[in-house]
């Protein structure tokens, strides 16, 4: 049988959309490792940068909010505050289990077109076809290391996104290259465990986050860091959408990185930062990497650490999904590698979605934050559930003709 939706990822925005699809009683099935981003890819001990009032995945009676989720488990709540990592974790694998219980812990090895749907390989070798598929992916298959630090033996470096448990540099000299909240977040685990860590920044100081209550910035759309240009791109993505192609583009690649939490300015306290030093150059020598660093005035610093953090950020490139067949992605329209979506998220090959940090380009940078799966889910649970249901609409009955309909079983 043909399934209506199969959806690749379970993180937020792909049990909220199951969750949202279940109630609609459409066909689908869920595949992949519920909120595998945040516990192989997060340091323990970290909290999210968003606050609390932003943290909650989308069910369709809103009734498994973040706070609720708190309350019922007797936990202090607070609208401002950060979530811990932990936590969050526990609360979308509670969601899992209330709303999504059909998930399937399986990878998708590969897909690609077949006919007018598509058939997928999961990785224990079955065949799964569905008319549609939804592309949930994280940001991990997009960490982005800069040029001169990727010719380093993978033992020497790795990406801030690698990390997970951080117990393979413990004791070790580290240098973490970066300024927003991966490098500040995991600089501080490092150190807590015993690393002997320093941070390496072009910045002049770190950007620490607003703390709570501050009003927002003027209104500046040439500064996509302004305080109600972050208000518009969180609060209108469809608006977002309607932008000529070059402002998208632009706010898009200019829109600063998550900026450490606030709460984070007294935890590095101890910990080294090398401020306005740019890498220059980096190679192996006597099982050490020599790190060559210069400032604005040409100044030439050296550094001898044990191993080097890229915590340099993610790049979207539709390419990089390896489980997306190469024909069909070569046939994919992109903007600066990101699949271009129509207003319900379909790219250009039919039946195929991207939501999450993919859809970032096309609907601005809240789709790279647990807070626009709302949005998300409910506009394209209600496109799909039409395009289901104009697929399996009935021809004209003749007389005496009976008619039969398939759905999945509703929420009881």
């Amino acid at each position: 049988m043909t399934l209506d939706v199969a959806i690749v990822g379970a993180g937020p925005y792909g049990l909220s959309l199951a969750a949202h699809l279940r109630t609609r009683r459409v066909r689908f099935r869920i595949f992949g490792h519920p909120m595998r981003s945040w516990t192989a890819h997060m340091p323990p001990g970290m909290s999210l940068q968003s606050d609390g009032v932003s943290s909650s995945l989308s069910d369709p009676a809103a009734s498994l909010t973040i706070r609720r989720f708190h309350e019922e488990r007797g936990l202090p709540f607070k609208v401002a505050a950060p979530i811990a990592s932990e936590t969050f974790v526990a609360y979308g694998r509670a969601f899992q289990d209330r709303f999504v219980p059909g998930l399937e812990q399986r990878d998708v090895q590969a897909f690609r077109r077949e006919g007018d749907g598509y058939r997928l390989t999961l990785l224990d070798g079955e065949i799964v076809r569905a008319a549609n598929v939804v592309v949930a992916v994280g940001m991990h298959r997009f960490r982005h290391v800069p040029p001169l630090l990727r010719e380093l033996p993978a033992r020497y470096v790795s990406h801030s996104a690698d990390y997970g448990p951080v117990d393979a540099l413990v004791g070790r000299e580290v240098v973490v290259i970066g300024s927003g909240a991966s490098a500040i977040d995991l600089a501080a685990a490092l150190h807590k465990h015993g690393s002997n860590v320093s941070i390496v920044m072009r910045r002049n100081e770190i950007a620490f986050q607003d703390p709570p209550g501050r009003p927002p910035r003027l209104p500046n759309f040439r500064n996509p860091g302004s305080g109600w240009t972050c208000k518009f791109c969180a609060d209108a993505p469809h608006l977002f959408h309607m932008l000529p192609e070059r402002t998208r583009r632009n706010i898009v690649a200019s829109y600063p990185g998550v900026p450490p939490g606030w709460f984070m300015r007294d935890v590095i306290d101890d910990v080294p930062i090398i401020s306005q030093h740019t890498p220059l150059r980096a190679e192996v020598r006597d099982n050490r990497v020599q790190l060559q660093l210069v400032s604005p005035e040409g100044t030439v610093t050296y550094m001898w650490p044990d191993h080097v953090v890229a915590a340099t950020g993610y790049k979207v490139d539709v390419a990089r999904l390896d489980f997306i067949d190469p024909a069909l992605v070569e046939q994919l329209r992109t903007v600066d590698s990101a699949p271009v979506l129509s207003p319900d998220f379909e790219s250009s090959s039919r039946g195929l979605y991207f939501i999450g940090p993919v859809a970032a380009m096309s609907f601005g940078p809240v789709m790279r934050s647990v807070y626009g799966a709302t949005f998300t889910v409910r506009r394209l649970s209600e496109h799909l559930a039409r395009s289901s249901a104009a697929r399996v609409a009935p021809l004209p009955l003749r007389a005496g003709q009976i008619s039969t309909r398939i759905f999945s079983s509703p929420v009881r």
